[in-house]
């Protein structure tokens, strides 16, 4: 069970721990996206910069994991006849 809880609607990604992480596309880039952090980190979360970075990164893995499989569950309706 994963960690995070993606809305791809709002584009963001939300840790358990509270932590939101919004994302949008990074001009020029197909395919990027940058992520922000969202109001203030929760006190129960390490204010470690390390840390902090290992779950940006989790929450864009998430988050492009979830529009992967939105696309493919989309090409795939699409191709059934």
């Amino acid at each position: 069970m994963s960690a995070w809880t993606i809305d791809l609607a709002a584009a963001t990604a939300t840790h358990e721990s509270g932590l939101v992480i919004k994302f949008a596309p990074v001009p020029g880039e197909p395919g990027a996206f940058d992520g922000q952090i969202v109001g203030a980190i929760p006190a129960s979360l390490p204010h470690d910069p390390a840390a902090l970075a290992r779950l940006a990164r989790e929450a864009g893995d998430a988050y492009i994991a979830a529009r992967n499989a939105r696309h493919y569950s989309m090409r795939r309706k699409q191709c059934q006849p």
